[in-house]
Protein backbone atom coordinates (compact mmCIF):
# COMPACT_ATOMS: atom_id res chain seq x y z
CA UNK A 1 0.00 0.00 0.00
CA UNK A 2 2.80 2.44 0.86
CA UNK A 3 4.45 1.90 -2.53
CA UNK A 4 1.16 2.30 -4.38
CA UNK A 5 0.49 5.56 -2.58
CA UNK A 6 4.03 6.73 -3.27
CA UNK A 7 3.65 5.91 -6.97
CA UNK A 8 0.49 7.97 -7.19
CA UNK A 9 2.00 10.88 -5.34
CA UNK A 10 5.02 10.85 -7.62
CA UNK A 11 2.66 11.77 -10.36
CA UNK A 12 1.10 14.56 -8.32
CA UNK A 13 2.91 17.31 -7.83
CA UNK A 14 0.63 13.10 27.54
CA UNK A 15 0.47 16.77 25.63
CA UNK A 16 2.44 19.45 27.48
CA UNK A 17 2.25 22.79 25.71
CA UNK A 18 1.54 24.54 22.45
CA UNK A 19 3.10 27.66 20.97
CA UNK A 20 0.77 29.61 18.68
CA UNK A 21 2.75 31.69 16.22
CA UNK A 22 0.02 33.36 14.17
CA UNK A 23 -3.69 33.94 14.23
CA UNK A 24 -6.19 35.20 11.71
CA UNK A 25 -9.89 35.86 12.02
CA UNK A 26 -12.75 35.85 9.54
CA UNK A 27 -16.39 36.59 10.17
CA UNK A 28 -16.99 32.90 10.84
CA UNK A 29 -13.87 31.61 12.59
CA UNK A 30 -10.48 32.27 14.13
CA UNK A 31 -7.46 30.46 12.64
CA UNK A 32 -4.36 29.76 14.71
CA UNK A 33 -1.08 28.21 13.60
CA UNK A 34 1.72 27.03 15.83
CA UNK A 35 3.48 24.02 17.31
CA UNK A 36 2.35 21.42 19.84
CA UNK A 37 5.08 20.12 22.13
CA UNK A 38 5.09 16.33 21.82
CA UNK A 39 8.16 15.87 24.00
CA UNK A 40 10.73 14.59 21.51
CA UNK A 41 9.36 16.65 18.61
CA UNK A 42 7.13 19.58 17.74
CA UNK A 43 3.88 19.13 15.79
CA UNK A 44 3.09 22.01 13.39
CA UNK A 45 -0.65 22.66 13.35
CA UNK A 46 -3.39 24.87 11.97
CA UNK A 47 -6.55 25.15 14.06
CA UNK A 48 -9.86 26.76 13.11
CA UNK A 49 -12.38 27.58 15.83
CA UNK A 50 -15.80 28.94 14.86
CA UNK A 51 -16.63 32.33 16.32
CA UNK A 52 -19.51 32.30 18.76
CA UNK A 53 -20.42 30.90 22.15
CA UNK A 54 -19.82 27.19 21.46
CA UNK A 55 -18.95 24.67 22.62
CA UNK A 56 -18.33 23.28 19.14
CA UNK A 57 -17.56 19.76 17.90
CA UNK A 58 -14.13 19.33 16.34
CA UNK A 59 -12.33 17.21 13.75
CA UNK A 60 -8.68 16.11 13.62
CA UNK A 61 -7.43 16.00 10.00
CA UNK A 62 -4.57 13.61 9.12
CA UNK A 63 -2.78 14.04 5.78
CA UNK A 64 -1.41 11.58 3.22
CA UNK A 65 2.01 10.10 2.58
CA UNK A 66 4.70 12.70 1.89
CA UNK A 67 2.14 15.53 1.85
CA UNK A 68 1.51 18.24 4.46
CA UNK A 69 -1.34 19.66 6.50
CA UNK A 70 -2.67 21.75 3.59
CA UNK A 71 -2.99 18.50 1.61
CA UNK A 72 -2.92 17.74 -2.11
CA UNK A 73 -4.05 20.75 -4.09
CA UNK A 74 -4.77 22.57 -0.82
CA UNK A 75 -7.67 20.21 -0.16
CA UNK A 76 -7.61 20.51 3.63
CA UNK A 77 -7.15 24.28 3.42
CA UNK A 78 -10.43 24.29 1.48
CA UNK A 79 -12.26 21.81 3.74
CA UNK A 80 -11.43 23.33 7.13
CA UNK A 81 -13.15 26.72 6.55
CA UNK A 82 -16.31 24.95 5.36
CA UNK A 83 -16.36 22.97 8.60
CA UNK A 84 -15.82 26.14 10.64
CA UNK A 85 -18.60 27.99 8.84
CA UNK A 86 -20.89 25.10 9.76
CA UNK A 87 -19.89 25.33 13.41
CA UNK A 88 -17.27 22.55 13.45
CA UNK A 89 -13.74 23.26 14.68
CA UNK A 90 -10.73 21.50 13.15
CA UNK A 91 -7.05 20.93 13.64
CA UNK A 92 -4.74 19.70 10.90
CA UNK A 93 -1.08 18.87 11.40
CA UNK A 94 2.18 18.01 9.66
CA UNK A 95 3.43 14.51 10.36
CA UNK A 96 7.05 13.96 11.33
CA UNK A 97 9.40 14.94 8.50
CA UNK A 98 6.72 16.69 6.41
CA UNK A 99 5.59 20.28 5.97
CA UNK A 100 7.00 22.50 8.69
CA UNK A 101 8.13 19.58 10.85
CA UNK A 102 11.77 20.01 11.85
CA UNK A 103 12.14 16.34 12.79
CA UNK A 104 13.88 13.98 10.38
CA UNK A 105 11.58 11.59 8.52
CA UNK A 106 13.78 8.75 9.77
CA UNK A 107 11.77 9.14 12.99
CA UNK A 108 8.46 8.63 11.20
CA UNK A 109 6.29 5.56 11.80
CA UNK A 110 2.56 4.98 11.49
CA UNK A 111 2.42 4.73 15.28
CA UNK A 112 4.07 8.14 15.61
CA UNK A 113 1.46 9.50 13.19
CA UNK A 114 -1.34 7.99 15.26
CA UNK A 115 0.18 9.39 18.45
CA UNK A 116 0.36 12.88 16.93
CA UNK A 117 -3.28 12.68 15.84
CA UNK A 118 -4.19 11.86 19.44
CA UNK A 119 -2.05 14.75 20.74
CA UNK A 120 -3.87 17.08 18.36
CA UNK A 121 -7.15 15.76 19.74
CA UNK A 122 -5.87 16.49 23.24
CA UNK A 123 -4.99 20.01 22.24
CA UNK A 124 -8.20 21.00 20.48
CA UNK A 125 -10.33 19.27 23.13
CA UNK A 126 -8.67 21.55 25.67
CA UNK A 127 -9.95 24.70 23.98
CA UNK A 128 -12.74 26.37 25.94
CA UNK A 129 -14.88 26.76 22.80
CA UNK A 130 -14.67 23.03 21.94
CA UNK A 131 -16.85 20.20 23.24
CA UNK A 132 -14.36 17.50 24.27
CA UNK A 133 -17.08 14.86 24.00
CA UNK A 134 -17.69 15.55 20.30
CA UNK A 135 -14.34 14.91 18.56
CA UNK A 136 -14.06 13.29 15.14
CA UNK A 137 -11.14 12.25 12.95
CA UNK A 138 -10.63 12.15 9.20
CA UNK A 139 -7.81 11.36 6.80
CA UNK A 140 -6.85 11.20 3.15
CA UNK A 141 -5.04 8.11 1.77
CA UNK A 142 -2.40 7.23 4.39
CA UNK A 143 -4.14 9.70 6.67
CA UNK A 144 -7.34 7.72 6.27
CA UNK A 145 -5.61 4.60 7.51
CA UNK A 146 -4.23 6.62 10.42
CA UNK A 147 -7.74 7.92 11.20
CA UNK A 148 -9.05 4.35 11.40
CA UNK A 149 -6.16 3.21 13.59
CA UNK A 150 -6.47 6.25 15.86
CA UNK A 151 -10.21 5.69 16.28
CA UNK A 152 -9.57 2.08 17.20
CA UNK A 153 -7.14 3.08 19.93
CA UNK A 154 -8.86 6.19 21.35
CA UNK A 155 -12.58 6.02 22.17
CA UNK A 156 -12.76 9.80 22.21
CA UNK A 157 -13.15 9.81 18.43
CA UNK A 158 -16.92 9.70 18.02
CA UNK A 159 -16.99 9.90 14.21
CA UNK A 160 -14.57 8.77 11.49
CA UNK A 161 -14.31 9.69 7.82
CA UNK A 162 -11.82 8.63 5.14
CA UNK A 163 -11.00 10.03 1.71
CA UNK A 164 -9.55 7.09 -0.26
CA UNK A 165 -8.39 5.70 3.07
CA UNK A 166 -5.49 3.25 3.13
CA UNK A 167 -6.33 -0.21 4.47
CA UNK A 168 -3.24 -1.27 6.39
CA UNK A 169 -3.08 -5.06 6.68
CA UNK A 170 0.49 -5.57 7.88
CA UNK A 171 2.00 -5.81 4.39
CA UNK A 172 5.08 -3.79 3.43
CA UNK A 173 7.32 -3.60 0.39
CA UNK A 174 9.81 -6.29 1.35
CA UNK A 175 12.40 -5.14 -1.22
CA UNK A 176 12.41 -1.66 0.30
CA UNK A 177 12.60 -3.12 3.79
CA UNK A 178 15.60 -5.26 2.83
CA UNK A 179 17.40 -2.17 1.51
CA UNK A 180 16.56 -0.26 4.68
CA UNK A 181 18.02 -3.07 6.79
CA UNK A 182 21.16 -3.20 4.64
CA UNK A 183 21.81 0.54 4.29
CA UNK A 184 20.10 1.85 7.40
CA UNK A 185 17.32 3.46 5.36
CA UNK A 186 15.38 3.27 2.12
CA UNK A 187 15.23 6.53 0.16
CA UNK A 188 11.89 7.24 -1.46
CA UNK A 189 12.17 9.84 -4.23
CA UNK A 190 9.54 12.27 -5.52
CA UNK A 191 9.10 14.69 -8.40
CA UNK A 192 7.47 17.31 -6.21
CA UNK A 193 9.40 17.28 -2.91
CA UNK A 194 12.73 16.27 -1.40
CA UNK A 195 13.42 12.53 -0.95
CA UNK A 196 12.36 10.81 2.26
CA UNK A 197 14.66 8.39 4.06
CA UNK A 198 12.56 5.62 5.60
CA UNK A 199 13.97 3.69 8.53
CA UNK A 200 13.74 -0.07 9.06
CA UNK A 201 11.63 0.77 12.08
CA UNK A 202 9.00 2.36 9.84
CA UNK A 203 8.47 -0.93 8.01
CA UNK A 204 8.55 -2.97 11.21
CA UNK A 205 5.87 -0.86 12.85
CA UNK A 206 3.68 -1.01 9.74
CA UNK A 207 3.83 -4.80 9.85
CA UNK A 208 2.32 -4.70 13.34
CA UNK A 209 -0.57 -2.32 12.66
CA UNK A 210 -3.62 -3.90 11.06
CA UNK A 211 -6.80 -1.94 10.45
CA UNK A 212 -8.83 -5.16 10.53
CA UNK A 213 -7.73 -5.83 14.12
CA UNK A 214 -7.63 -2.31 15.55
CA UNK A 215 -10.49 -0.36 14.00
CA UNK A 216 -13.24 -2.79 15.11
CA UNK A 217 -12.47 -1.72 18.68
CA UNK A 218 -14.10 1.62 17.84
CA UNK A 219 -17.85 2.05 18.23
CA UNK A 220 -17.85 5.24 16.16
CA UNK A 221 -19.62 5.35 12.80
CA UNK A 222 -17.36 5.57 9.76
CA UNK A 223 -17.96 7.08 6.35
CA UNK A 224 -15.52 5.77 3.72
CA UNK A 225 -15.46 7.84 0.53
CA UNK A 226 -13.64 6.55 -2.55
CA UNK A 227 -13.56 7.36 -6.23
CA UNK A 228 -14.48 4.63 -8.71
CA UNK A 229 -11.40 5.44 -10.85
CA UNK A 230 -8.92 5.38 -7.96
CA UNK A 231 -5.90 3.29 -9.06
CA UNK A 232 -4.04 3.75 -5.77
CA UNK A 233 -6.59 2.66 -3.19
CA UNK A 234 -9.07 0.27 -4.84
CA UNK A 235 -12.65 1.59 -4.74
CA UNK A 236 -13.85 -1.56 -2.98
CA UNK A 237 -11.71 -0.56 0.01
CA UNK A 238 -14.60 1.64 1.13
CA UNK A 239 -16.79 -1.43 1.60
CA UNK A 240 -13.97 -3.29 3.37
CA UNK A 241 -13.66 -0.45 5.87
CA UNK A 242 -17.38 -0.23 6.54
CA UNK A 243 -17.55 -4.02 6.99
CA UNK A 244 -15.31 -3.64 10.03
CA UNK A 245 -17.84 -1.42 11.80
CA UNK A 246 -20.86 -2.62 13.76
CA UNK A 247 -22.28 0.89 13.95
CA UNK A 248 -25.46 0.96 11.81
CA UNK A 249 -24.76 4.55 10.72
CA UNK A 250 -21.53 3.56 8.94
CA UNK A 251 -21.58 3.84 5.17
CA UNK A 252 -19.47 3.69 2.01
CA UNK A 253 -19.75 6.45 -0.57
CA UNK A 254 -18.44 5.93 -4.11
CA UNK A 255 -18.00 8.98 -6.33
CA UNK A 256 -18.47 7.75 -9.89
CA UNK A 257 -15.60 8.85 -12.13
CA UNK A 258 -13.38 10.27 -9.35
CA UNK A 259 -9.70 9.35 -8.97
CA UNK A 260 -7.44 9.20 -5.90
CA UNK A 261 -7.27 12.98 -5.57
CA UNK A 262 -10.87 13.55 -6.65
CA UNK A 263 -9.53 15.53 -9.64
CA UNK A 264 -8.43 18.48 -7.51
CA UNK A 265 -5.43 19.07 -9.79
CA UNK A 266 -7.45 19.27 -13.01
CA UNK A 267 -9.15 22.59 -12.39
CA UNK A 268 -12.55 20.89 -12.46
CA UNK A 269 -13.70 21.02 -8.85
CA UNK A 270 -16.96 19.12 -9.41
CA UNK A 271 -15.80 15.93 -7.69
CA UNK A 272 -13.95 17.69 -4.91
CA UNK A 273 -16.91 19.90 -4.13
CA UNK A 274 -19.08 16.78 -3.91
CA UNK A 275 -16.48 15.23 -1.61
CA UNK A 276 -16.47 18.28 0.67
CA UNK A 277 -20.24 18.43 0.78
CA UNK A 278 -20.47 14.74 1.74
CA UNK A 279 -17.83 15.33 4.43
CA UNK A 280 -19.67 18.34 5.83
CA UNK A 281 -22.99 16.50 5.93
CA UNK A 282 -21.37 13.50 7.65
CA UNK A 283 -19.85 15.43 10.51
CA UNK A 284 -22.94 17.60 10.97
CA UNK A 285 -24.95 14.40 11.36
CA UNK A 286 -22.55 12.44 13.58
CA UNK A 287 -20.86 14.97 15.87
Amino acid sequence: MMRKICTMLLALAVLTAALPIAAAESAAFTETTGFIDAGDHQIPYTMLIPNGPGPFPAVVMSHGYGSNREEAGGGYALMAPLLAEAGIASIRFDVIGCGESATDYMEFTLQANIDDAVKCADYIAGQSAVNADRIGVMGWSMGGGVALLAAGTDARFKSVLTWAGAYYDGAVNEEEYAIALKDGYYESTFEWRDPLKQSPRMYEVQKQLKVSEIFPQSTAPVCAINGTLDDVVPPETADKIVALSENPASKAVLLEGADHTFHIFTGDMTFFEALMQATLEWFKATL
